[in-house]
């Protein structure tokens, strides 16, 4: 019988005995390369672009506007500011991209640790600035809470992964009450928007990690009683929710007073709609050319019919299901301005009155289909506006609800859906 010890790898550790890889810089350079999501990182260089022309637009005014008689700032001071800070946040993101799973951990909890305390000094050395005390003066504004965000959810994530090492560990107790300490501090400041992001951020960490239902009513329950306390006993609490809830319309540049162009007897349409329907046009023959010709959009298919056998064939699903979002994103974002020149108008709840709509269109093209939705969408959209003509304009969203009905009655898949069996 051989006596020699079997080998139990450990976290981090070699086998015995085995030479040890070492890579130059190169080479890891390679490796990095290979294994990032190219196409997040396209999009997010994009998005700094648009970015940057955007402010490129606006340091002109700006400069003009916040200079004085002793300090004159120049056209393009914003500007350079602007493409110096991306530069720094360019480059700690591809720094943070290359650190191991085990050393992002460790950066980000270090990270949590140090802004909690530069937080916390925001009350007895921090500065005002238009009624809010939320900066630190280190030679530069430093605002704590913003980069308190990322560590924050790394800090949280990694305290009650503990529960899986000793299920006895009071991990939700510790994690609310680190919770707690955030949200007085930030009340003091006060910044009652960035307190409800941190506790939609606990919430979302508290649920995924396997809360009963009793503890998780308890904590919705504590939630809406403690947004209702604010309401009644702090001011700034109080005005920010009726700015949200009553808040007046804001108009798009052109929304207002665009001319109509008579298009047939008394049918006018105004400039505005004909470029809608124009960048809309576009849009969808984009779209659709992406999902049918580019190899991205074939993967979607794939994973969209079957992402167990689109993985097995070599598709990063991961991958596919990322830049799905992203365009999904940026599709509603697109919608959303279209829909607030219709309208016109932006309000927080501009998205209510077509909530039906996009549901009803979505059922009677085949839930899942992109092409269905299409479909889908054109038919209600004719169904709704012509029946406007011989019912009261108040009434043409039943008839969204009564196609709706229709159709999960007597086609449940939709026009393009595919029958499934379930179970």
């Amino acid at each position: 019988m051989s006596t020699v010890k079997p080998y139990i790898p450990r976290q981090g550790g070699a086998a015995s005995g085995g030479a040890h890889l070492k890579l130059n810089w190169r080479d890891q350079l390679r490796i990095w390369w290979r294994e990032i999501d190219k196409v997040l990182l396209t999009l997010i260089l994009i998005l700094m672009l648009f970015g940057t022309a955007a402010v490129a637009s606006a340091s002109p005014a700006s400069a003009s506007r916040l200079s004085t008689s002793e300090v004159q700032l120049s056209e393009f001071y914003f500007l350079k500011q602007h493409i110096v800070w991306q530069f720094l946040g360019l480059v700690a993101m591809i720094g943070v991209s290359t650190l191991t799973r085990e050393r992002a951990r460790q950066a980000g909890i270090l990270l949590a640790s140090v802004t909690l305390v530069l937080l916390a000094l925001v009350p007895i050395f921090g500065f005002e600035r238009n009624g809010a005390q939320r900066w630190l003066d280190l030679g530069f504004s430093l605002q704590p809470s913003e980069f308190v965000k990322p560590g924050f959810a790394i800090l949280l994530a990694w305290i009650l992964s503990l529960r899986l090492r000793d299920p006895e560990l009071p991990v939700v107790p510790m994690a609310s009450v680190i919770m707690g300490v955030i949200a007085l501090l930030l009340m003091m400041q006060p910044n009652l928007g960035a307190t409800l992001l941190f506790a939609g951020i606990w919430f979302v960490l508290v649920l995924l990690s396997g809360i009963s239902v009793q503890r998780l009513s308890i904590i919705v329950g504590t939630g809406i009683a403690g947004l209702t306390a604010a309401y009644f006993l702090y001011d700034n609490a109080r005005h920010r929710i009726d700015a949200f809830l009553g808040g007046g319309t804001e108009q798009l540049p052109g929304a207002l007073g665009s001319p109509e162009i008579p298009i047939f007897r008394t049918v006018t349409l105004s400039v505005n709609d004909l470029v809608s329907m124009g960048v809309s046009l576009v849009v969808l023959i984009a779209f659709a050319f992406w999902l049918l010709r580019s190899k991205m959009g074939k993967a979607t298919r794939a994973v969209s019919d079957n992402a167990d056998l689109a993985a097995a064939s070599g598709i990063n699903v991961d991958q596919v299901i990322r830049v799905v979002w992203i365009m999904a994103g940026g599709l509603a974002g697109l919608a959303g301005i279209l829909w607030a020149y219709f309208r016109p108008g932006l309000k927080w709840d501009m998205g209510e009155k077509i909530l039906l709509f996009i549901f009803a269109a979505g059922v009677l093209g085949g839930l899942g289909t992109a092409f269905g939705a299409f479909v889908g969408a054109m038919i209600v959209g004719v169904l709704i506006e012509t029946s406007a003509q011989f019912i009261p304009s108040d009434l043409k969203y039943v008839g969204a609800l009564l196609v709706m009905i229709i159709i999960l009655l007597f086609r449940p898949q939709g026009i393009l859906g595919r029958r499934e069996r379930i179970g």
